[in-house]
């Protein structure tokens, strides 16, 4: 039996993460599968072409099990790859899981998931280990019991939905295993086939987990389906696993939420940082740190830096840290965790004190825009905020739509009078030629063509505090601020000059947003979606929104 996975993830000209679900597939499936016979092929961890030729090169596998991660940046494009090697080749088995996936919930709206998507067998939900090793073994014959099953939704005869009782995993025999040292030719495999398609060794990270799960319930997460708030560490030798990407000599970077919660982490980090040599390709990024514990923020950034920045294949390094909103106000909104403001300013009083300068102007605050309760004059006073302390790098992400968070929830979303709308991006600087916007509006919305270079998402496109001219308004004066703080250079001004500025940039972005929707106003009403990132660029005039550096100038 032939299983092939596919996590399809997006393609970035200078990082590119390495999704190690098929690896922990079979692990699990070594352990405990029943079919001696099954081959794992090679998963296709990124989109490396377009849909057609994507399709045409799984055909050529002869794939009996197809197993489809379903995420939110790949579910159009997933959803097109399934419904196609169904119809090409109908005894395949097709298995999709993910996290964007919610067929598992009581939710009149996913009833009808089967029937809309008729190509789908399977659907795993929660920890996907065990399930996909029982539809292996179910299709093989070798398990009878359909009783046995766990965290699987398959349709009836109807195609309505028949959901699996729900199980934890927490099988100490399997998390005792070094899933990628155990899989060294797989590991091997995967990584030869993105270096023979053009991908250079140091833009490839791996993923590696250390603890799955997360304790808390920021409502803009969807962090394990939103099932359980419990985490389960593996308790394998982690230093087989990473001294096997030190001596392939390729980046690693955790999955975990909070990174740095436990005291092993902080020894997996020093291990790490122990093995670096600014000769090689090897790094261990860390992106999750823990919330409350900003002393664990302090020690893993500043020694990341310190460490990193002696290599000159490291000059683009830039870490960062989460705030998502400096209002206290916004923060309980979204249920999110958080120290207090003062002990966020002594932390950036430590890496000005413990890092040079040049080091220190690396650091990323992250923010999202969107969330409940905030308005355009939360972003003004958090751009005041963590300049005035000296951060000037903001990254400002988009409050996505998660189907499994907190939010999904109707009542939640008319207390803070969320409305949602289709948002497509173009990834990367993937370009797109095109003959108008509204061509291009068309072919996102009708047709396939761009599937490989283009995302949709459900995204927050106004709520009851902020109307979507304030959005992108919102996102304009944040890249107008940071253009103009680059090219200050080293001279800081004085809160009044900054507010009095930014209260100019802010006036200007306004505007910029009022002429953008002109434009893409009558798209948006007569396609039922919006272009979020992307650009259609004719006589010099650039029309997009929420990205880039707009038209006014």
């Amino acid at each position: 039996m032939r299983i092939k996975v596919c996590t399809h993830g997006e393609v970035y000209p200078d990082g590119n993460y390495i999704n190690p679900t098929t690896i922990f597939l079979k692990t699990y499936y070594d352990l405990y599968g029943l079919n001696q016979n099954v081959e794992w092929l090679v998963p296709n961890v990124l989109i490396l072409n377009n849909l057609e030729q994507t399709v045409e090169n799984l055909l050529k596998e002869d794939i009996d099990i197809l197993g489809l991660g379903i995420y939110v940046w790949n579910e159009a494009f997933q959803f097109e790859v399934a419904k196609r090697i169904k119809h090409y080749k109908p005894n395949t088995i097709i298995v999709a899981g993910g996290p964007q996936l919610s067929v598992h919930k009581s939710d009149p709206e996913e009833d009808n998931f089967f029937i809309e998507h008729p190509y789908i067998d399977y659907v795993t939900y929660g920890d996907g280990e065990k399930p996909f090793q029982q539809i292996i073994d179910f299709e093989s014959k070798l398990l009878l019991d359909k009783t046995e099953l766990v965290n699987i939704v398959e349709p009836d005869e109807n195609l309505r939905k028949k959901v699996y009782r729900y199980e934890i995993l927490s099988d100490e025999k399997y998390l005792s295993i070094p899933a990628f040292s155990k899989n060294k030719k797989m590991v091997l495999d995967i990584t030869e086939n993105l270096l023979s398609n053009g991908h250079d060794k140091d833009s490839l990270i791996w993923l590696l987990e250390f603890a799955r799960g997360c304790m808390y319930g920021c409502t803009f997460c969807d962090w394990s389906q939103n099932l359980t708030k419990k985490v389960k560490r593996r308790t394998h030798n982690w230093k087989e696993d990473v001294d096997l990407f030190i001596d392939l000599d390729m980046k690693i970077r955790e999955t975990d939420a909070n990174f740095g919660m436990w005291k092993e982490d902080i020894e997996i980090f020093n291990y790490c940082l122990s093995k670096y040599n600014p000769e090689k390709n090897f790094q261990f990024l860390v992106g999750n740190t823990p919330k409350l514990r900003k002393e664990i923020t302090e020690y893993i950034l500043t020694k990341s830096l310190q460490t990193y920045k002696q290599n000159s294949k490291a000059e683009s390094i830039s870490l960062k840290f989460s705030l998502q909103d400096t209002n206290d106000d916004v923060l309980s909104a979204i249920n999110r965790p958080s120290v207090s403001w003062e002990r966020t300013v002594q932390m950036i009083k430590y890496f000005k004190d413990n890092l040079s300068e040049e080091l220190y102007q690396t650091i990323g605050v992250e923010l999202i825009l969107g969330l409940p309760g905030q308005t355009i004059d939360h972003i003004f006073e958090n751009i005041i905020r963590l300049y005035l302390i000296g951060i000037d790098n903001l990254i400002l992400y988009d409050y996505f739509y998660l189907k499994n968070s907190p939010a999904a929830d109707k009542n939640y979303q008319k207390i803070w009078g969320i409305e949602l709308g289709s948002a497509h991006y173009i990834q990367g600087n993937k370009l797109i030629e095109t003959e108008s916007l509204e061509s291009l509006y068309f072919d996102l919305k009708n047709s396939t063509k761009y599937l490989h270079k283009s995302t949709s998402y459900v995204t927050i496109y106004k709520t009851k505090h902020m109307n979507e001219i304030e959005l992108l308004a919102s996102r304009l004066m944040t890249i107008y601020f940071m253009n103009f703080v680059k090219r200050s250079g080293s001279k800081r001004y004085s809160e009044t000059q900054i507010r009095n500025y930014l209260e100019r940039i802010k006036k200007k972005s306004i505007t910029e947003a009022e002429y953008q929707f002109e434009f893409h106003r009558p798209l948006i009403e007569k396609y039922g979606m919006y272009l979020k990132q992307g650009k259609w660029d004719n006589f010099k005039k650039v029309f997009y929104l929420n990205y880039g550096e707009g038209y006014l100038t």
